[in-house]
């Protein structure tokens, strides 16, 4: 047997905007998409204005959605 440990990715966030360049640029009430409830109570917890949107897919469907 050969076994392996292969190299973690980067696991931080990351914010894609078409028109800002981070999350506190974003002006009241702006709509922000994620998948992920953990993602979502932080957010609310840094932006309680922002309005939370479910989107789901892999990555390249997401960002076609967007």
């Amino acid at each position: 047997m050969i076994g392996a440990i292969p190299v973690r990715e980067d696991v931080h966030d990351v914010f894609i905007s078409k028109n800002f360049g981070s999350l506190q640029e974003l002006p009241r009430g702006a709509c922000v998409a994620t998948s992920s409830i953990r993602r979502r109570a932080q957010l609310l917890a840094k932006r309680p204005d922002l309005q939370i949107e479910e989107i789901r897919g892999n990555v390249e469907t997401r960002l076609r959605q967007a």
